[in-house]
């Protein structure tokens, strides 16, 4: 079965790493890899193995151009049963797996101080699986541009710092609850537009005008012309530290939404909100982070909506193994009357939900309440043990339920005036084998509450994972 073999997979590489010696990662090494591979510094580092004579290497006269190349091939396979059966009954049979395979790679030219030149390909593979309902839009694609953008940077090294970005390019913004890459997806997001940052000590801005890439795994991946985000995103605080402040404003439109047959379907709002991390007595960092969104859906119906995220994270410092807990509480506004004209639930835009509502990926933000607890561990500099319960509600029981890209799961009306959607359990650990290879694997379990059982859905949702990256 797909998922014992995923699980199987996970028991043999914990199992590997205990018997092997520990892979030390100093300070550099740990940094040198960055989710955004453009944001990158390699110049004046440290070569340590084969791979760093791709970085920094010096072209033509006086060196003032300079080449870096880098890449990443990732496996991951997962297993599932009852895939979608624990929302809804009408899921029909729900068990099966899927190999994912992803190739990243990556030219970046620089020239001096000015200006330079990124290009990233990707190439993501998916086999077949027996699901229709998760076939996923970012599993595959065939080779095309992940990024390809040039940018132009103000040269001196005065204390504000200017660059302009055009093309296309991958776009993450503070802690990803809004705008994310998504890493965790086969093909990751990818934008076409204009960026633009400023940067002075511990302040950054950065605007943007955007409009999202569509993953076409046959047809080749196009800007979506009806998307269009703009917007701006402020923060203050110096990298590392704990302390940090941020905020934003965001104007989304979708001039015609897909399917529709006339312009009365647009969708215009703006999305408003900040976020605070701020440290406390005894080592915990408290995190809060809300949004207001104000606008028009579907044309004409007024759009009032808004969410709210926080976390509490504490170390414990009694126990071994760098262990800490991080209890945290999440809710969206959910529609309250079908009738009174105005559109209530929180649309969510590009974030990283996998992140934060469990890792079986079952429910997106809209009408979420998510309270959930948080173990992580370190036995070594190398490997970070987590496990997370969440506890599911419905924000509004008039509404419906909304599943991870903001689909309606299910509408409004059939699961009755019950609230509790379910609960999850999701195990994990990763495994850093030195600088270049990492090992990931996880399960996650979840039982419909009450709301769901009311409708007659009682069967659990089990998925495993288990993956393999390597990047230089």
């Amino acid at each position: 079965m797909s998922c014992r073999r995923a699980s199987l997979a996970i028991a043999i590489a914990i199992a590997t790493r205990s018997g092997a010696g520990a892979a030390r990662l100093d300070a550099q090494q740990a940094t040198a890899y960055l989710p955004l591979r453009f944001d990158e510094q390699w110049t004046g580092r440290e070569r340590r193995d084969v791979t760093d004579a791709l970085k920094d290497i010096p072209l033509g006269p006086g060196g003032v151009l300079r080449l870096n190349v880098g890449g990443q091939l990732r496996a991951r396979r997962e297993g599932f049963r009852n895939f979608l059966a624990g929302i809804d009954a009408s899921r029909g049979t729900t068990d099966d797996g899927v190999t994912l395979l992803r190739a990243l790679l990556h030219a970046d030219l620089t020239a001096g101080r000015v200006a330079r030149a990124f290009v990233e390909a990707r190439h993501a593979t998916a086999s077949a699986n027996g699901l229709p309902a998760f076939r996923r839009p970012f599993d595959r694609d065939a080779l095309d541009l992940q990024n390809a953008f040039l940018e132009l940077r103000t040269p001196w090294e005065g204390a504000t710092r200017l660059a302009v970005r055009a093309g296309r390019q991958e776009l993450s913004l503070g802690s990803e609850r809004i705008i994310s890459t998504l890493d965790w997806a086969n093909a990751r997001r990818g934008w076409d537009g204009v960026t633009a940052r400023a940067a002075r000590g511990d302040l950054q801005l950065t605007a943007f005008r955007v409009r999202p890439v569509s993953i076409g795994a046959a047809t080749g991946n196009a800007t979506m012309d009806f998307d269009l985000l703009q917007g701006a995103f402020l923060t203050i605080g110096a990298a590392g530290e704990a302390r940090r402040y941020e905020a934003h404003a965001i104007r989304y439109e979708q001039v015609i939404a897909p399917g529709a047959p006339a312009r009365s379907a647009a969708h215009t709002f703006w999305h408003v909100g900040s976020r605070v991390v701020q440290p406390l007595p005894l080592r915990a960092i408290l995190e809060v982070e809300g949004a207001l969104q104000r606008g028009r859906i579907d044309g004409s119906y007024p759009h009032r909506a808004w969410f709210v995220a926080s976390e509490l994270t504490a170390p414990l410092p009694a126990l071994p193994w760098s262990q800490r807990l991080t209890a945290g509480f999440d809710i969206a506004s959910g529609d309250t009357l079908a009738g009174d004209g105005v559109r209530g639930t929180y649309r969510q835009l590009f974030p990283a939900v996998h992140t934060y509502h469990g890792y079986g990926d079952l429910l997106g933000r809209g009408n979420l309440i998510d309270a959930r607890l948080v173990w992580r561990a370190s036995p070594s500099r190398a490997v970070e043990l987590r496990a997370a319960a969440h506890h599911f509600l419905r924000a509004q029981a008039t509404d419906g339920v909304f599943g991870i890209n903001a689909e309606v799961l299910v509408p409004r009306g059939v699961l009755g005036r019950q609230r509790h959607l379910g609960d999850e359990l999701d195990l994990t650990a990763a495994w850093r084998v030195g600088r270049h290879l990492r090992v990931d694997g996880g399960i996650a379990w979840f039982r419909p509450g009450a709301a769901p059982r009311a409708a007659g859905v009682t069967r659990d949702v089990a998925w495993a994972f288990s993956s393999v990256a390597v990047t230089f």
